[in-house]
């Protein structure tokens, strides 16, 4: 993320990352954002809501966890259920 390279020691780009991937699995209860499904800690990956390069911000009203599963769907899946399809038409 962006505003982690504002740090220049690497220990405090970890930390805010690590406080990123905490305030969202709060937020979240441990779940993915799309299939509610308990996500696995390790398998957790930061999605942007809008993308960044339509104008999206990385802050964490725009970003979300889902799992890397999730992830690879939202990207390119094409025979997705509906709720992804639902959620993918928020995407454009």
């Amino acid at each position: 993320m962006r505003e982690l390279l504002k740090y220049r020691d690497s220990e405090q780009a970890i930390y805010g990352a690590f406080q990123y991937l905490w305030s969202l699995w709060t937020k979240q209860k441990g779940k993915d954002a799309i299939t509610k499904e308990d996500l696995d800690p390790l398998d957790a990956q930061i999605h942007h809501v809008k993308p960044f390069s339509k104008g999206g911000s990385n802050n964490l009203e725009n970003l979300i966890l889902v799992s890397s599963k999730t992830h690879y769907l939202i990207h390119h899946g094409k025979d997705l259920d509906k709720r992804f399809e639902k959620y993918r038409k928020h995407l454009k």
